[in-house]
């Protein structure tokens, strides 16, 4: 499992930006679950595809209100039971990835909590632990 905040998609002000590097480093450690962060532009023109394709992984976007989404990438032959956005106002956006495991199933949370009030971030950690709870199967 990895986590990467990518910030603002990979793009920088100036130069080509840093996503190819972000790609090569995922690439070549291969994990089989990585949450995605702050994946500003990622949501259109191909974009999640490419990066997807260019770390040999399955993406499950969930949108952000303020255009930073997040997504949890799968590696096969992992199959997912089950995936979708976690629907609260989330500062960013949040997303529930299932897979089947030999030991039963895993359940995978990637999320971008609002950076600017820890009340906030405590109510969408909140939020994040009931949706763990409606998770099918889950005790």
């Amino acid at each position: 499992m990895m986590t990467w905040n990518i910030k603002t998609g990979g793009r920088d002000r100036t130069g080509p930006g840093r996503l190819d590097r972000v790609a090569r480093v995922v690439a070549a450690w291969r994990p089989d679950l990585l949450a995605a962060q702050e994946l500003r532009g990622f949501d259109s023109g191909g974009v999640l595809a490419g990066f997807a394709a260019a770390v040999g992984m399955r993406p499950y976007l969930a949108r952000s209100r303020f255009g930073q989404p997040v997504a949890v990438l799968v590696r096969p032959p992992l199959r997912v039971v089950a995936a979708g956005p976690v629907r609260r106002p989330f500062h960013h956006a949040a997303v529930r990835v299932t897979v089947a495991t030999d030991a039963g199933p895993l359940t995978v949370l990637g999320a971008h909590l609002d950076p600017y009030s820890g009340l906030r971030r405590r109510v969408e950690a909140g939020w994040l632990a009931a949706a763990v709870g409606r998770v099918p199967g889950a005790g």
